[in-house]
């Protein structure tokens, strides 16, 4: 009885290891795709990324091995995953409607506009209409914002504060924006006029390189029942942007100079004074795989060299600037960006050389949070809550800034 018993489990080991090596040996092509259709039609994603991604590392590239498996990593918004196997794909058959489509879906989902405009240039004429694009328009968007700022040091009345941007394309692989701003305040006795103008230029270079350059203009004037201030400001950026895989790397370099000229209202100037900061920074990006959603995180330091100048003092001083940022598509109605900053230099610039103003006063951290609620393909409601803690004679205080927007894309 026992050499039976024995002899059956000897037969049972035998068939096991018979079925594992039937298991491990590699398939056919044709058995390949029947496999991976059968999943693909049980949208069973999961199991067809197992076998694409099997069969590659057997040996068994092609074009349609690797049009699923960037499906599959589509379909489970693992856009980072999909987007090397949609370009592969085209490498094989570099005019495949699907596959392009995909692709430029792909690249949007990746805030990559250049790259996915670039995409959509390519396709048949017949595609673009289907899909609603428009590769060839001038005009990306517009918006609107009004502001408010509210503090809580005494005698600095609310700012008031209006922007309006547009964003349009110049050529294939360039894209610009344009915002200009105007803010009013009251402080002291003070009452401020300040104009903006912001210009912010992004090229392709080739894909997963991108150049951006940017330029911002600030001119302040201010005066009480005896002085007026005058203030000229403007900032320099320029960054090369790298997207390796679910990265974004981008080396960065901002200079900004601030001229502020006090005089009494006669017109006898008795006070000009020169601030100048150059950022050596390197800002990183990265798409992590969490859940159903999406999310991006963001990090960005800098070394700030900053100088300021009067007739009668020359003060240099080398600071350290931080910034982190989240963003998240928690629900496809509801997007959401968070960032915290901390740094007190007395004035530098930050977000590509957006330059803010911490003149009289300095602020040495900030925080806030975005919502943005997508209406439809083209209209887009958001709001902004922002904190700055700032420092007046080493006593803290903070402003809270309010802001609503609508954005339109034509």
């Amino acid at each position: 009885m026992k050499s039976i018993r024995y002899f059956l489990c000897l037969l049972l080991l035998f068939a096991a290891c018979r079925g594992v090596k039937a298991q491990d040996k590699p398939l056919s092509y044709p058995e390949i795709l029947d496999q991976t259709d059968a999943a693909f039609q049980k949208a069973n994603w999961k199991e067809v990324v197992h076998i694409c991604e099997k069969a590659i590392a057997e040996g068994n590239d092609a074009f349609v091995i690797r049009q699923y498996l960037g499906i599959a990593y589509y379909r489970q918004k693992q856009y980072t995953q999909a987007l090397p196997h949609f370009r592969k794909a085209l490498a094989y058959f570099g005019s495949e409607s699907i596959t392009q489509e995909y692709l430029y879906f792909t690249l949007l989902s990746l805030g990559r506009n250049l790259e996915a405009n670039a995409v959509a240039k390519e396709m048949e004429l017949e595609e673009q209409t289907r899909l609603g694009l428009r590769p060839n328009r001038k005009w990306t968007f517009i918006y609107l914002e009004p502001g408010a700022k509210l503090s809580t040091l005494e005698g600095l009345k609310p700012m008031i504060l209006t922007t309006f941007g547009i964003g349009h394309r110049l050529g294939q692989a360039m894209e610009t924006y344009h915002a200009g701003n105007y803010i009013a305040q009251e402080n002291n006795g003070f009452r401020y006029q300040q104009y903006q103008y912001y210009l912010l230029n992004q090229g392709l270079i080739m894909p997963n390189q991108t150049i951006e350059t940017a330029l911002h203009l600030v001119g302040m004037d201010g005066k009480n029942n005896a002085f007026g201030m005058e203030q000229r400001g403007i900032a320099l950026y320029g960054g090369w942007r790298w997207t390796p895989a679910k990265w974004e790397i981008t080396p960065q370099l901002t200079w900004t100079n601030l001229r502020t000229t006090l005089q009494t209202n006669t017109g006898t100037r008795f006070k000009d004074s020169t601030a100048t900061t150059t950022q050596l920074g390197l800002a990183l990006g990265y798409w992590p795989r969490i859940g159903k959603g999406r999310i991006w995180l963001g990090w960005q330091n800098e070394l700030a060299f900053h100088k300021y100048e009067t007739l009668l003092e020359d003060n240099s001083q080398t600071f350290f600037l931080m910034k982190a940022r989240i963003w998240a598509q928690i629900h496809p109605k509801l997007n959401l960006t968070t960032f915290y900053y901390a740094g007190r230099v007395p004035l530098a610039a930050e977000d590509k050389g957006s330059l803010f103003l911490n003149a009289p006063d300095l602020t040495t951290k900030k925080w806030g949070l975005m919502a943005e609620f997508p209406l439809t393909a083209k209209i887009s409601l958001y709001g902004v809550y922002q904190q700055e803690v700032k420092e007046k004679s080493n006593t803290p205080y903070q402003n809270h800034v309010i802001i609503t927007g609508i954005k339109i894309k034509p």
